[in-house]
């Protein structure tokens, strides 16, 4: 068969009529989810797959209809996450305007959630519950040979929606069986981050789960982590060295977790010498000296930390639960060994003040950070927050629920401080704060490795300050 795995134009998020792909000037990472499909796809069956990155090419919804008319699929598969959930039907409502008899699959983080108001919309033929590599190429080998798929736990369809052994959480144990990522069907070299030395560069995850449990987040169900092995990983980044990416981000939940494999990744890079940079995401009280050394000399040279607050009542409030000396001592050791640091911030969560948001900016700026991110916090579905600001009816009603029923109408951003407006002034205070202070300007001509790295922040740089 032939399949046709889609990442929709973004266009449309869930708060704004028009989303620029291009307006922030931090890069485009490529589609994992998509392609750890299309390589098990290619390895395990028959079946002819292509994919799509319609935000890496621009790719708008005239162009997109060409090139379903030209490849005339049989299957698509659609990517979809909640704050784009409207381009994701849209893209679907396209190909059924084509060709009535294209086969719609969706999976992603949106249908994680939203599952059964999914599969309703008229569109949507298949809905794949969890982790799809394994329900996807089952439920593709049924569709050829004609078979009913009804019965296939973690395949969603109009008529079983209401049999709960259907809503079985698909996971897969064995990492490491899993095919790399099938890079070589999108423009890989198209990929990019404005963190990088040099571009392009390509994402892993070498792991998946996260064994925290942090009220404000909405990227994993799955709290118990799988883990890749090793040698397994080091494999993967080998290949991307082949293909010509040298420089590479983890997208793992948390990649020093535990801190005995991390060393291990980092072992291998070293026996294998492979001349890579990269960045990871790490929590501050998961490392020590020994690990980070280790990290340095493997080529780590980012590694990007949650820390979302300086109030240590705000740390509780979103049961982050850092110790806050403990994160400035880890942030002088990072420092010490000459990596960078992205700490990431929120602003405006529950029972939090003004003076509590500046205290965290205040804090920022004390840990000598290298870039730092100040988001208002998000009132995400599926998350704590989301159960408490129901409760405490901050928000009358279910609303992404609506939104996920009927998209068309944007949605207006509800926090707990107050008006958008009021807290996106904050946010501009804090960046102005953080980024216009003379001891970060003196010091940021040390973090450019080249001067394309160089031109690029400053436009991103501008864009934050004047656009934002």
């Amino acid at each position: 068969m032939k399949i046709l795995l889609i990442f929709p134009p973004l266009t449309k998020s869930a708060f704004a009529p028009v989303y620029e792909t291009t307006s922030t000037g931090v890069g485009s990472y490529p589609p994992l989810g998509l392609l750890y499909l299309a390589a098990y796809l290619e390895k395990y069956s028959a079946h002819n797959v292509k994919v799509l990155d319609c935000a890496v090419d621009n790719i708008d919804y005239l162009q997109l209809s060409d090139y379903i008319k030209k490849e005339n699929p049989q299957i698509a598969g659609i990517y979809s996450c909640t704050n784009y959930w409207w381009d994701a039907v849209n893209t679907a409502r396209l190909i059924k305007k084509i060709d009535k008899n294209i086969v719609t699959m969706f999976g992603g983080p949106h249908v994680f959630i939203y599952p059964k108001e999914t599969i309703n919309f008229p569109e949507i033929d298949y809905v794949v519950y969890g982790e799809g590599e394994f329900v996807s190429k089952e439920l593709l080998d049924r569709l050829e040979k004609g078979y009913p798929c009804e019965d296939i736990a973690g395949v969603i369809t109009k008529s079983n929606q209401n049999n709960q052994a259907i809503f079985q959480l698909q996971k897969i144990s064995d990492l490491d069986s899993l095919p790399f990522p099938a890079r070589h069907l999108t423009p890989y070299k198209k990929y990019s981050s404005i963190l990088a030395i040099k571009n392009p560069i390509a994402t892993l995850m070498t792991s998946r789960g996260c064994p925290y449990n942090c009220y404000f987040c909405a990227s994993d169900k799955i709290r118990k982590p799988r883990m890749r092995t090793p040698k397994n990983v080091v494999d993967e980044l080998s290949a991307c060295v082949k293909m010509g990416v040298h420089n590479f981000i983890f997208f793992d939940e948390l990649f020093t977790f535990p801190a005995g494999r991390a060393m291990q990744i980092c072992d291998e890079i070293i026996h294998r010498q492979l001349k890579i940079h990269w960045q990871i995401r790490s929590r501050a009280d998961t490392l020590d000296t020994n690990l980070t050394k280790k990290l340095k000399q493997a080529g780590c040279n980012l590694i990007q930390f949650g820390i979302e607050s300086g109030s240590p009542h705000i740390q509780k409030v979103l049961n982050k639960n850092l110790n806050l000396d403990k994160v400035r001592q880890v942030m002088k050791m990072v420092k010490s060994e000459g990596l960078l640091i992205y700490g990431d911030f929120l602003l405006g969560s529950p029972e939090e003040t003004e003076e509590e948001i500046f205290q965290t900016v205040k804090f920022s700026k004390d840990l000598n950070l290298d870039y730092a991110i100040f988001s208002p916090t998000q009132i995400l579905p599926g998350t704590e927050l989301y159960k408490r600001a129901m409760a405490e009816r901050l928000i009358d009603s279910d609303y992404w629920r609506e939104y996920a029923l009927n998209p068309e109408k944007p949605l207006k951003r509800i926090y707990w401080m107050g008006e958008y407006e009021e807290v996106d002034k904050l946010a501009r205070k804090c960046y102005k704060s953080f980024y216009l202070n003379p001891k970060y300007i003196l010091g940021s001509l040390g973090r450019i490795k080249s001067f394309k790295q160089l031109l690029w922040q400053l436009t991103g740089a501008v864009k934050t300050f004047l656009f934002s």
